[in-house]
Order: C-alpha cells, then structure tokens, then sequence
C-alpha cells in the first residue's frame, strides 16, 4: 500500500507537469517551459536542505529491516538466476517498461502530433494515465496487501498491459489512443506495487537484503525504460505504424502467459 501511495504521488505531479506544460507551450513556447521545469529542480535542494534536516537515521526501529552486512558474488548470482526473479524480469517488468516509456511517453505524443491533436489536448489525455495511479492504484493496493499471492495481480496487470497496445491496431485517433492510456493505467495501478512486493517476497530477496534486491531489479527495469523508444522507433520503421505496434502488443499478453507458467506463486515461496 505504502508504494501504490509513493506512485500516486509521482504522478499527481507527472499530471500537473504534463497538462501545465502542454497548455503554456501553446502560449509561451517550448524554451521559457524548459526554463520554468529547470527552476523547479533547482528548488528541490533548498527545500531539501531546509525541510528534511535531521531526518536521516529517525526511522523507527520495528519498521527497520535487517541487511545482511556483507554479501558474496555468489548470493547475486543466485538472485538474478532465480526462475521467478528472471521470469518477473524477462516476463513482466522488462516489458512493462518497454510499453509504458515507448508506447505511452514516445510514441502517443508523436502520433497525436502527426494527426493534428493541439498540445492541450495531448496533455489532457496523457492525464489519463495518471489518475489511474492516483485513484485507482491506492485502491487496489488494499486487496493486493490482503491477497496471499502477487501473481494474479501481475498477470492481470500484464493482460491489460498487452490489450492497450493491441487496442490500437483496431481503433485509431484520438478517442482509441484515449482508450490504450486508461487501460496502461489500470495494468499499471496492478502492476508496479504487487512487481515490488513479489521481489520481496521471494527467499533470494531476504538472503541477499530487501533494499539490494529492489536495487537490482529497479536496474533491470531502467533498462526497459531506456530500449522502449528504440523498440517502437524500429517496429515504425521496420514494419509499419499499425502493424509493428499489433506485433509488439501479442509479444506483451504471450510474455505475460510465460510468467503465468513459469514463475512460482509468491505466496508458497515467501519466508
């Protein structure tokens, strides 16, 4: 629950930024925007400097969790060559971010664009996204805490995941590219607080240390992020717009029918 709530704040924040940007770049320009976000990130480090003193080292200590205080290669060798880590990775995570950075944040923009959607209005559908995770992910996080297994959540996160791409080979414009965002909402909402919650879960997890397993699979996860954009500007290239996009939604829901039958239930697993 605790991380469906850190998401919902990120993206309260991705829809102000996203919608305030849109709107103003038809009036203002892109650059004075530009300057306008650079001033904002300057002014995390006055506000860090002066409102989070001294609260490094207050955490209670029931909600401390122990770390092993050395590790062996050979714990990280059997972390990452765990067959639900590697499944969750290669399965779910990894194209998760492929969709969500390539489809959602590259592509759609690019495309609304091209067929002559204003700026407002690209903004004001990419919000779409957002306030799924701001309403919709707390939510669920309620029965995902309450539910002895993460799994379901990630196959259904993954099944949603893969008809909002596919959605767009059959209804194109404005109101179908609508339609794909709400449903990359909804698979998101499933998805990125029972992913984490599922690596934790596992016994590699607990032998190697909590924060050190979720560094490492956040790692693998930026990868995705940084390949989405390649991925989708080759399937544009490489196969057509409607066809490429049709390809990569299939890839999604077969990947996410591997991790249903490869990867072990959290919920028998977990220490």
């Amino acid at each position: 629950r605790g991380l469906a709530q850190l998401w919902a704040g990120v993206y309260a924040g991705s829809i102000c930024g996203g919608a305030a940007g849109a709107m103003l770049a038809e009036r203002i320009g892109y650059g004075p925007i530009f300057l306008v976000g650079a001033l904002i990130l300057f002014m995390i480090v006055p506000y860090t400097l002066i409102f989070l003193r001294g609260t490094t080292g207050r955490t209670p200590a029931e909600a401390r969790e122990p770390e092993p205080r050395a590790y062996t290669g050979r714990q990280v060798f059997a972390f990452v060559s765990d067959r639900s880590l590697l499944s969750l990775i290669l399965f779910s995570s990894f194209p998760t971010a492929v969709a969500l950075v390539g489809f959602l944040n590259y592509f759609i923009p690019i495309y609304l664009n091209r067929i002559g959607t204003t700026q407002s209005n690209i903004g004001r559908v990419l919000m779409v996204y957002g306030i799924c995770l701001i309403y919709v992910a707390p939510l669920l996080s309620r029965h995902i805490d309450a539910w002895p297994s993460r799994k379901p959540f990630i196959v259904a996160s993954g099944a949603l995941g893969g008809v909002a791409v596919i959605i767009f080979s059959f209804l194109e414009g404005v109101w179908g590219i609508a339609l794909s965002v709400l449903l990359l909402g909804l698979s998101s909402s499933f998805g990125f607080a029972s992913q984490s919650a599922y690596v934790l879960r596992l016994e590699v997890s607990q032998e190697l240390g909590r924060g050190r397993a979720l560094s490492i699979y956040s790692s693998t996860n930026r990868l995705g992020q940084v390949l989405g954009p390649i991925t989708f500007g080759w399937l544009m290239v490489a196969t057509g717009i409607n066809t490429g996009i049709g390809y990569f939604g299939v890839a999604y829901l077969v990947l996410t029918v591997l991790f249903l039958l490869v990867a072990r239930n959290d919920g028998k697993t977990t220490v």
